[in-house]
């Protein structure tokens, strides 16, 4: 059975007419070549992965803008909403890269307000807010309240006039249960207990949870975690305050009967359903795509008459490659992660199940990417729409070497620049964000900014953040950036002046070859074991660039060549012949080899 017959059922009820035309079989040399056009007018054979693959683009997107226009807003309005009852604004009010809300505590007594005030406000909350928001409670009538854990050290002594004064180091960590009677922990007692224990003081987290109603066509209960931090660990006379929330569905699930009856539920069967069939087709023509590999694979090792051009297939990689589709085995991960976020997606509206909605967005995004990315497969049979990809493809491994040179001296930048200037400048605080800053310097970004940041009245330091600087945007952005340019563009005018990719001409020529090899007569010698692989057939091809057409000495190479490759069978009808042995010298030795003869695999001339 070939390729194309293995739609039939699928393609039309009638297994000899589709839509009122008479369906046709492909030729199996024109399998590798044929576009889903070509497949439908020519043929009237439906081409079922490319309606899919559309399918699942517009009811991704419907999705995802459903996700967009409805959830995030909602979110995105509750952080705001925990960061301005819990962690009010002030002068030192920042909001972080990685999405902290920060503020800078600089007292013992505001550190104080600040953690009554986090009580007090978790307390009155479901009174105060106009939202539907209520208490986690552990018993009947009692919330449950929020926890304080802080890890300190056991034992720390400042004595200034003995400043070899024993201490203990060693950390522990309790866990105090904020109420409204006591609502400071260990902070309880006057003001200098509080000072002593804030030498001890390393680290608090205070965490609770609110409950609030999602409203929409299918109603949603959400669970909110919000965790305040005043993180002590740096010292130095600051403590910073952050606030982070996260938001999972309760474990409880408003049933009703209107869920299955909801246009969410039919756009999530939908996707699950077409991406479940949609990569059982791709497994298909894969093992198809293999079969006519493997029968390829005889006929080229056993018709001598027939050559492929070394330009195409110059390894063994190169010809096997040259039968598989790449974008089969893109729908495989595609279709994977679809299935992912719709069954999260299900999960979490119509079941008990407790999922994270982090999980759900991050899998939605990939699928929605990997979907439209699918579409672009499409295009390399329009050479015009398919340059991007051809482009990128020519120019990716030159540009994954200079890569992979140039790292090395980037991440040496990285380090330097967090070392010297890592003390005083938040863009160098970490090797993440020394490199993040390094990187939108190299791509224009904040230059100025960071010349004037990273410099300081201090001689040496200003001297070295110049030099730092200097040196970085000439050897980045002046070779780096523009050596990059100019891989692309070398690319770029090798499409606009051949257009075809190489592996698309590969498989045009190996088209013409199956329906050559499939016609011609086989040799009675070209009966092959399945030990004989096809570097046989490539070994062959380099004796006749050598060789040319001389008999005797093609005739010569055979004889070499089946020295090389013959253990228990005859080559070429030369049974006198035996393999040499590991310990003797070979049978015939190969000649020195001449200056090359021209011929149709030999080299081109300029």
């Amino acid at each position: 059975m070939s390729i194309s017959d293995c739609y039939g059922k699928l393609s039309c009820l009638d297994n000899n007419f589709c839509f009122g035309l008479q369906r046709k079989r492909i030729p199996e040399h024109k399998l590798l070549t044929i576009s889903p056009y070509q497949k439908l007018i020519t043929y009237h054979r439906i081409p079922w992965k490319f309606l899919l693959i559309l399918l699942l683009v517009i009811l991704i997107t419907v999705q995802t803008i459903e996700y967009e226009s409805l959830y995030s807003p909602y979110y995105s309005a509750n952080e705001d909403l925990f960061a301005q009852i819990f962690l009010p604004y002030t002068k030192t009010y920042i909001e972080t890269s990685n999405g902290l809300i920060q503020k800078h505590i600089y007292s013992v007594q505001e550190l104080t307000d600040s953690i009554e005030d986090v009580v007090v406000n978790y307390y009155n909350f479901s009174r105060s807010s106009i939202g539907f928001y209520e208490f986690q409670y552990e018993t009947d009538q009692t919330p449950t309240p929020p926890k304080f854990k802080v890890e300190s050290y056991k034992n720390v002594k400042f004595d200034q006039l003995n400043p070899i004064a024993p201490s203990n180091y060693e950390i522990e960590t309790i866990t105090y249960d904020l109420t409204p009677i006591k609502p400071l922990g260990p902070f309880s007692g006057d003001l200098d207990e509080s000072l002593d224990f804030m030498k001890k003081f390393k680290k608090g987290e205070i965490t609770f949870y609110l409950k609030n109603l999602f409203p929409t066509e299918i109603p949603k209960c959400l669970l909110w975690k919000i965790v305040i931090t005043y993180d002590y660990r740096i010292r130095g006379g600051s403590t910073r305050a952050s606030i982070l929330s996260d938001v999972t569905d309760c474990q409880k699930v408003i049933s009703s009967s209107s869920h299955y009856k909801s246009s969410y539920f039919f756009i999530s069967l939908a996707l699950l359903l077409s991406s479940i069939w949609l990569m059982g087709l791709s497994f298909h023509s894969l093992y198809n795509e293999y079969k006519l590999y493997k029968n390829t694979y005889q006929r080229v090792l056993g018709q001598k008459s027939l050559r492929l051009d070394s330009e195409h297939f110059s390894s063994q990689r190169a010809f096997r490659m040259a039968f598989f589709n790449f974008w089969y085995l893109w729908n495989i991960p595609t279709c994977i992660f679809v299935i992912i976020a719709e069954l999260i997606y299900m999960f979490t509206h119509f079941s008990t199940a407790k999922i994270n909605n982090l999980l759900f967005s991050i899998t939605l995004g990939i699928a929605a990417f990997c979907c439209w990315f699918s579409l672009t497969g499409y295009f390399q049979w329009y050479q015009s729409f398919y340059s991007l990809i051809n482009v990128v493809s020519r120019a990716l491994p030159k540009v994954i070497r200079f890569t992979l040179c140039a790292l090395p001296i980037f991440l040496g930048y990285a380090y330097l620049g967090t070392i010297a200037f890592g003390s005083y400048v938040e863009y160098f605080s970490t090797i993440d964000q020394t490199c993040v800053t390094l990187f939108a310097v190299l791509n224009g970004d904040i230059c100025r900014d960071t010349y004037d940041l990273i410099y300081r009245q201090n001689h040496g330091m200003a001297v070295m953040s110049r030099l730092y600087m200097y040196t970085f945007i000439c050897l980045f952005i002046y070779a780096w950036v523009n050596v990059f340019i100019t891989v692309g563009e070398e690319a770029y005018i090798s499409i606009i002046k051949d257009p075809k990719p190489v592996n698309l001409k590969g498989k045009r020529q190996l088209k013409q070859y199956i329906k050559k090899s499939k016609d011609a007569p086989m040799r009675s010698d070209s009966i092959l074991k399945s030990k004989e692989t096809i570097s046989r057939f490539f070994s062959r091809e380099k004796s006749s660039f050598f060789w040319g057409d001389d008999p005797e000495k093609k005739n010569t190479s055979d004889i070499y060549l089946s020295q090389r490759y013959s253990r228990s069978y005859s080559v070429n009808n030369r049974s006198h012949l035996t393999p040499p042995n590991d310990d003797t010298k070979p049978l015939l030795k190969l000649p020195k080899v001449p200056t090359p003869i021209r011929t149709p695999l030999g080299p081109k001339k300029d």
